[in-house]
């Protein structure tokens, strides 16, 4: 639309160069010559729409046209502009909000917007309440909605076989060793050394060495020689948790599974399927 806006203004300001070179000849068929320009003007954006909408079907092009056809017939003045360009510039943003999973209810919109916009006074104050009334809402909105598609990927045919996988490997696991053992959150970890006694926290910066293996024991990651330093407020749940079990000089092995790694889209530039457990081999060189 920008490069619609664009074009037009450039056709106009053409018109306009056509205009003052003939300021000093006022011809008498003026009104036809504005008729012109108006016709040119409505014949060059609407070829460029026609362009960009070639997927609409008939009746979209009338739904188009009636809503076209509304604004156009409402009074000209600089309050009916502005009302329709805000009303479209609301359902813009509606429409961009259902994209992202958000649903949005046109009526209550409308409802809301005539109930602040009618109101006998309202200050930076009022104004900012219900800014911040609004961004609560959409947070909390964004939330859902990503928590709506995290479930639908879940129940994704192969993130549902990874996660039966996981769960047959634990159990396994812990059949043959009983130093293995699981956290509420459903960590799964074996401690080989516990390390000092004071432990890192959520946020602490540590220095690690670490192999990250699938469970059928290929090598996706490491450290190397030198120990790797990170925040753990920068890693995933289940390797933040499973460091903060283990002091300095501590080592272990995280099952960590899907969940609590890189959830139900997995990693897919490292090789990680959805909902994938992954298992690292780790020791805390320090922390701070």
């Amino acid at each position: 639309m920008k490069k619609i806006l664009i074009g037009a203004a450039a056709l106009l300001a053409v018109f306009a160069v056509s205009c003052n070179k003939n300021e000093g000849a006022q011809s008498a068929s003026e009104n036809q010559f504005t008729d012109s320009l108006s016709t040119a003007f409505g014949h060059f954006v609407g070829a460029s729409l026609a362009q960009q909408s070639t997927e609409y079907t008939a009746e979209q092009k009338q739904e188009f046209l009636n809503a076209f056809q509304q604004v156009m017939a409402t009074a000209s003045t600089e309050p009916a502009q502005r009302g329709a360009l805000v009303a479209s510039q609301m359902l813009q943003s509606m429409n961009q909000l259902g994209n992202d999973g958000i649903e949005m209810n046109r009526a209550a919109m409308a409802n809301g917007f005539k109930y602040t916009f009618l109101m006998d006074s309202v200050d930076y104050n009022v104004t900012m309440k219900y800014n911040e009334e609004f961004r609560g809402f959409h947070s909390r909105a964004m939330e859902m909605a990503s928590a709506a598609r995290a479930a639908e990927r879940m129940a994704a045919p192969e993130a549902q076989q990874n996660g039966r996988i996981a769960a047959d490997f634990v159990n396994r696991l812990k059949e043959n060793d009983s130093a293995v053992a699981t956290t509420e959150s459903g960590l799964t970890y074996k401690i080989e050394n516990a390390g000092e006694d004071a432990k890192p926290g959520a946020n602490s910066t540590v220095k690690v060495k670490y192999i990250g293996k699938h469970i059928n024991g290929e090598v996706f990651d490491q450290s190397g020689d030198e120990p790797a330093t990170f925040n753990l407020r920068g890693v995933v749940p289940g390797f933040s948790e499973g460091l903060r079990l283990i002091g300095k000089g501590g080592k272990a092995t995280l099952y960590i599974p899907g969940n609590l790694a890189y959830g139900a889209e997995g990693a897919p530039q490292a090789g990680i399927g959805p909902n994938e457990m992954l298992v690292f081999d780790v020791e805390l060189v320090d922390f701070n």
